[in-house]
């Protein structure tokens, strides 16, 4: 048969640890895979349905209970010793060769189903003699190639680098609207309920990019925004205690480039998770009771398995290699990339890659373009920044012009905007300012007023008949807790935009 007992063996082992590689859309998998030996097309099913039911490490007590309500099915794995074969190749398979195991058995398939088709593979795989399998040898693409007239549909099928999805408009129309019934198309709340709402969420495969001048807090909303969906549970200065995350995705990571991780990043994360000013943390002034919160902030957070990554001589290749680590290891699901500039290492790698010297903007625009190839390759959220140029200071709007180093970042990114200052541009301010006063904000104290606006210039799915948004909200640099306040357009007119929130209509901080 046309099949490796072995490879596919190692496959469904990696699977086991970690069942989210059955739904990366970059390396595809159906039943039929394994079609060839019933007891993996069985436990393949089994780890589909586990996975389904939000199962993150599959073990033979699972695959038990999912199996022993089908006697047929159950009683073929009973014959295989399924329980020893389950902690047996969960041990030895290696998620580093993921990516082989899967090239081998989509090889085997598509095989299979050329042979079906009146092709003569014996070229690949001869079933006659021993030793014939020769796939090994050769890619998809090149067996492919000899067929090219006549494997159209085979190519469309397996080749992701060729066509990644092919289908006629209006084809299960049905079937589309129950997935949309059982799961929404609408990403992980942000810390901004505006926000989440212009950018119909963080999306898993999109790209994210926040500009602001430095020193605002640009990686501080980072870390807020990576808390808000990567941890279990969150401080509520109301209920004087943590409370559980209903926003919370899973996994995360936090690649950063300048700062020292353990004395500098942690401590934010910190912070964000206990309410405890981060410089109470570093300082060490803080109370009894606030070292307990911190200490329980350090416990909720090994729990919630957030990587922190320091990565100053970053490159395109090694931040790919470190994303697909993150997702394939951890489960990761949304990760931070703490920001984009060039350093020396990365300026060659294009250079050498281009053949020729790469102007710093394309150098810069290429970062961004990998970024978002990363995000749709590993099915990662991905949420990245960078500094600003000296141009946002004459725009009353910072559109993606203000970006430092490349407009055409804007080009390969799903939701894009700058943070500035509330007072920095005067004109805007004192427009808004008289709403500010008639709200009552603080009344008159600068405590409980807009102390940043974010000038969103892309939201590539937002459903709003406004294409450039402002909003105004403060910033708690201390425990990187936001409050959104209102929303205006480009010319600092009032407009209406509902809150998201996991919450329904309130903050976090109003609970």
């Amino acid at each position: 048969m046309i099949y490796n007992i072995n490879i596919g063996s190692q496959l469904l082992g990696c699977i086991f640890k970690n069942p989210s590689l059955i739904m990366n859309p970059q390396f595809p998998l159906q039943p039929d895979d394994f079609a060839p030996e019933q007891f993996h097309k069985i436990l393949f099913l089994c780890a589909s349905k586990a996975y389904q039911a939000g199962i993150n490490d599959i073990t033979e007590i699972e695959i038990d209970n999912i199996a022993k309500s089908h006697n047929a099915a159950y009683e073929i794995l009973v014959d295989n010793r399924f329980e020893d074969f389950v902690a047996t190749v969960r041990e030895l398979a290696s998620l580093d060769n993921y990516e082989s195991y899967w090239n081998s058995i989509r090889k085997y398939s598509m095989l299979r189903q050329m042979k079906e088709a009146g092709m003569n593979v014996d070229k690949w795989f001869d079933e006659t003699v021993d030793n014939g399998d020769r796939t090994a040898e050769f890619t998809i693409q090149e067996m492919l190639a000899e067929y090219e007239v006549l494997t159209n549909k085979l190519r469309t099928t397996y080749d992701t680098k060729y066509v990644r999805h092919e289908m006629y408009a209006g084809e299960d129309t049905e079937g589309l609207l129950e997935q949309f019934e059982q799961k929404p198309m609408m990403g992980a709340c942000l810390s901004s309920p505006y926000e989440t709402t212009i950018y119909n969420g963080w999306c898993r495969s999109q790209l994210l990019l926040r500009g602001a001048k430095s020193g605002l807090g640009k990686s501080r909303q980072a870390v807020a925004d990576l808390c808000f969906l990567g941890v279990k549970q969150l401080w509520d200065d109301e209920a004087q205690d943590f409370i559980d995350n209903p926003n919370y995705q899973g996994s995360t990571f936090f690649i950063h480039t300048e700062m020292e991780t353990r004395i500098n990043v942690n401590p934010m994360f910190l912070a964000c998770i206990s309410g405890v000013d981060n410089s109470t943390i570093t300082k060490a002034s803080y109370t009894k009771d606030e070292r307990n919160r911190i200490l329980k902030a350090g416990e909720i957070l090994e729990d919630s398995r957030i990587r922190l990554v320091d990565m100053p001589n970053f490159t395109s290749r090694g931040l790919e290699t470190k994303i697909k680590e993150c997702v394939q290891a951890d489960g990761a699901a949304y990760g931070v990339f703490d920001y984009i500039w060039l350093n020396r290492d990365v300026s060659l790698e294009y250079q050498q890659s281009m053949g020729t010297n790469v102007r710093p903007d394309m150098a810069i625009a290429s970062i961004a373009a990998d970024l978002k190839q990363y995000a749709e390759a590993y099915n990662v959220g991905l949420m990245t920044m960078c500094q600003l140029s000296r141009n946002y200071e004459q725009q009353e709007f910072c559109d993606a012009s203000c970006l430092a180093g490349a407009v055409a970042m804007q080009d390969k990114l799903d939701c894009g905007s700058v943070m500035i200052g509330a007072k920095d541009k005067p004109k805007s301010w004192k427009k808004v300012e008289a709403y500010i006063k008639k709200r009552g904000f603080g009344e008159g104290s600068e405590d409980d007023q807009p102390n940043i606006v974010e000038h969103i210039f892309k939201a590539r799915y937002q459903d709003t008949s406004y294409s450039k948004f402002k909003i105004w909200s403060k910033i708690d640099r201390g425990t990187m807790r936001r409050k959104d306040y209102f929303v205006t357009d480009e010319n600092d007119e009032l407009i209406s935009i509902n809150r998201t929130t996991p919450y329904g209509e309130k903050d976090f901080d109003e609970q």
